[in-house]
């Protein structure tokens, strides 16, 4: 049995006409599940951008081309915030405008035997734009499901269906992404640039991150970000806040399906998107490292099998108190595959007027934090991935920022069957 697993980057450029394909090829196995992410960069080497505007695009598809995507759009360098948001229903990735219009369209064409084909069906970008992908396949994964639901309106329990799923199943993962567009998919809307982001393994194996810009903040923009273990979805109201307006714990899988357990529902209707998988070894949490010190190491063990790469999320610094925000709007994304291929990006909406937009690129490392003056905080690597265990080291720092909370999500081959160890001797 075997999950494998790559990641790489594309750039999607504004000067690709409708019809322009890019081909990810030589993977060595057939993708059966494709999550795509991007923050606006347009970056082929290391480096900082602050002229570029906020594009933070999450996105999925499987193997039969099922497709959704999630933008939220937060301009640079105007006097008043122009924010807008979209959710899709017929690609993998999208983008919009500070007025909700609809932007860049990208879809995943083709699933060949060793790679995959995106194709540009609408070109209209705010900005070139570095889309950064991972891909999962090999004979472990045997379903995969993309779907989409709007935020409940009541808290408690309630169930979503993703066909083939099993219930009390360990051997499956929901990674989930969503906006603050309220519209029908496939329809932007000029609203503040709320986005959020998680994976749930189960009750106690989850996470997420929150972010918003408001829109048509005169002055000095405002915003705010939240990020917490034991969760997998929040969101931040319509307008900012010093708490969440809801937040929600997955609770289990159900046959055909999984549960949410809505904790806050002050809002409904948002749009929310994601990806079941189903086969291989996984786990989520959170962590804790000293970012301040090079070569300060954090170890997450316990996990039952050798992991083969993973994602990576982290937020402004410290953990934070349950359902309390934070301001300026900072997130970090990361990806790793193996010991060999790695990159991250980070990005910041700073408190500012004009707005002012901060982004960073490393494509060597597996997650960065990007300060206010677009110099590197930390870098953080992978420099172990050991049976049950894998490593975090501190590559670069400026020394002050100590105790950052970080989100995973690991994956790899599923334990060996009885039997397949039945005839082995054991020394």
């Amino acid at each position: 049995m075997a999950l494998s697993h790559a990641n790489g980057k594309v750039q999607w450029l504004n000067a690709h006409s409708i019809g322009t394909q890019y081909t990810i090829s030589g993977l060595s196995f057939q993708p059966k599940a494709i999550r795509v992410w991007a923050l606006g960069f347009q970056l082929s080497t290391d480096g900082a951008v602050t002229t570029q505007h906020a594009n933070r695009v999450v996105g999925f598809c499987d193997g039969a081309l099922q497709q959704r995507s999630i933008a939220a759009f937060d301009q640079d360098a105007v006097a008043t915030s122009a924010t807008g948001v979209i959710a899709r229903n017929n690609c993998i990735a999208c983008t919009t405008n500070g007025s909700g219009a609809t932007g860049g369209i990208l879809r995943v064409h083709q699933v060949n035997s060793d790679g995959f084909i995106l194709e540009v069906d609408a070109t209209t970008l705010s900005a070139d734009i570095t889309i950064l992908w991972d891909v999962w396949g090999g004979s472990d994964i045997t379903q995969v499901v993309i779907g989409d639901f709007t935020a409940s309106g009541a808290t408690g329990d309630v169930d979503y269906s993703a066909a083939g799923m099993t219930a009390g199943a360990t051997d499956q993962i929901l990674m989930l992404a969503g906006c603050h567009s309220t519209a029908a998919m496939n329809t932007g809307t000029n609203t503040d640039a709320g986005f959020w982001t998680g994976f749930a393994k189960n009750g106690s194996q989850q996470l997420v991150y929150c972010g918003n810009s408001d829109d048509a903040s005169g002055g000095t923009a405002d915003t705010d970000a939240y990020y917490q273990g034991g969760e997998c979805l929040a969101i931040i109201p319509v307008g900012g806040a010093a708490t969440t307006a809801n937040r929600a714990t997955f609770s289990q899988w159900n046959t055909d399906g999984f549960r949410l357990n809505w904790l806050q529902a002050t809002t409904s209707g948002q749009q929310n998107i994601f990806m079941a998988i189903k086969g291989g070894s996984w786990a989520a949490g959170e962590l804790s490292i000293n970012g301040a010190v090079l070569d300060a190491t954090t170890t997450v063990s316990g996990l039952g099998f050798t992991p083969v790469g993973g994602l990576l999320l982290s937020g402004i610094g410290q953990a934070l108190t349950v359902g309390d925000t934070i301001g300026t709007d900072i997130v970090s994304m990361g990806s790793f595959s193996g010991l060999s291929s790695s990159h991250t990006g980070s990005q910041r909406s700073e408190l500012s007027n004009p707005t002012q937009i901060i982004q960073y690129a490393e494509f060597d490392e597996a997650l960065v934090k990007v300060r206010s003056d677009a110099a590197v905080d930390y870098a953080l690597e992978i420099d172990n991935l050991a049976s049950g265990s894998f490593r975090l080291i501190v590559t670069q720092t400026i020394g002050t920022a100590s105790n950052q909370w970080v989100g995973f999500m690991v994956f790899g081959d599923a334990p060996a069957s009885n039997e397949a160890l039945m005839g082995q001797v054991w020394m």
